[in-house]
């Protein structure tokens, strides 16, 4: 059998993901009061990022500036930074481990590995400072990071990509960096009139 990164992501999504929960991009006047309604149920967030195979995943330390540095800086703190890769043990399957301190996980478990969003924005902050822009790596690191939200009855209600969660949650160093990588918001999340 042969399979992509994409058919990983797919496969994932496919299993994991409630697909009746999801919602349409949100754009528009009655939409940004749903995005917050909306964005506002999710107790948790994680990021994952797909691979292939479990031999793609160090090809991951050509992305950072330092990669020892970064993974001494963030490993503790990983927990809800995941890789999905898959396997072929007879059957297909997929397999995680956290990003940095490579601890394995069963895939039924990644809803309980996000974390609150203070933390997940830091986090997220840390982790872009860190890389390296797409002029110095080939591909754009990180456009095709997944960013989840699950919400307190444990399903990902919302799949973003890390540049639209960023300009979501107005991560301004996060936008512009992964924008200097070349990639753009794939549609507007509105956060509608501030308070």
């Amino acid at each position: 059998m042969k399979w992509w990164e994409k058919t990983v992501e797919y496969y994932f999504i496919k299993q994991h993901v409630n697909l009746n929960m999801l919602f349409a991009p949100l754009d528009g006047k009655e939409e940004e009061k749903a995005s917050d309604l909306i964005l506002g149920n999710i107790d948790r967030w994680l990021l994952i990022e797909f691979k292939k195979s479990k031999s793609d995943i160090d090809k991951e330390k050509v992305k950072f500036h330092d990669y020892d540095a970064a993974k001494y800086r963030l490993q503790e703190k990983d927990n809800h930074h995941c890789i999905v890769y898959g396997e072929l043990n007879s059957v297909f399957q997929l397999k995680g481990k956290t990003y940095f301190s490579k601890k394995p996980f069963s895939i039924k478990d990644i809803y309980q590995k996000g974390t609150d969003l203070k933390t997940f924005n830091a986090y997220i902050e840390e982790l872009t400072r860190l890389k390296k822009n797409h002029t110095e790596t080939s591909g754009s690191a990180g456009a095709l990071a997944c960013v989840a939200g699950v919400s307190g009855d444990g399903e990902i209600t919302q799949c973003l990509t890390l540049l639209d969660y960023a300009n979501y949650y107005q991560l301004s160093h996060t936008m512009q960096l992964m924008q200097s990588r070349g990639n753009t918001p794939s549609h507007t999340i509105s956060r509608g009139p501030s308070m």
